[in-house]
């Protein structure tokens, strides 16, 4: 009994929540989703390439792992 009750609350929120996203989505646009993906993507991308405990830690710092993406492309392409 307990169960199904928690089940429909948690129905509830979600349904609440991806109601609230559909709303706020015409106040985002499209360009939202192309900036969140600019800057996440290669954010990830550096954590995946780095080694070692103290260029990880570094890597909680945005540009960093920034870096560290363009400068591996930047040698992919023969430019350093």
């Amino acid at each position: 009994m307990l169960d199904d009750e928690i089940k429909a609350e948690l129905r509830k929120v979600v349904r609440e929540a991806v109601q609230s996203v559909a709303a706020d989505e015409d106040k985002l646009g499209p360009w939202h989703i192309v900036a969140v993906l600019v800057f996440l993507v290669p954010w990830l991308m550096g954590f995946a390439m780095v080694s070692g405990f103290w260029q990880t830690l570094f890597c909680f710092f945005p540009p960093y792992a920034w870096y560290l993406v363009v400068e591996y492309f930047m040698q992919l392409g023969g430019m350093i």
